[in-house]
């Protein structure tokens, strides 16, 4: 199990892929939308997945190291969560991830 800077480290990388994918499967989606590329609207997909599993991984880590922290006496060893932005990049990456869904499913 990752300590200190090594585990924060790893939480801080898992965010910021998160948030920097997000973005990148809109921009994909519209590109592949406006052109009707389904090879692009694949990629977008792609993106949106993988951003949704960081996300979920981010919020389920950081319910259980809460849970474990809550039982634990003593100085805290595990890594700082930012919770309410590990829930709201879960639901934007959701909401992208089913807008391409249904953006590929229209355009057949």
């Amino acid at each position: 199990m990752l300590r200190g800077s090594d585990a924060q480290g790893t939480v801080n990388l898992m965010l910021s892929c998160t948030l920097a994918l997000i973005p990148t499967a809109v921009v994909t989606f519209a590109i592949g939308w406006r052109r009707s590329h389904r090879f692009v609207l694949k990629w977008a997909q792609a993106a949106g997945v993988v951003a949704t599993i960081l996300a979920l991984g981010y919020v389920v880590a950081a319910a259980a190291c809460l849970i474990l922290e809550d039982r634990a006496a003593g100085p805290s060893e595990y890594p700082i969560f930012l919770l309410p932005v590990g829930l709201g990049a879960l639901l934007a990456a959701l909401a992208v991830l089913g807008t391409i869904v249904r953006g590929r499913h229209k355009l057949g």
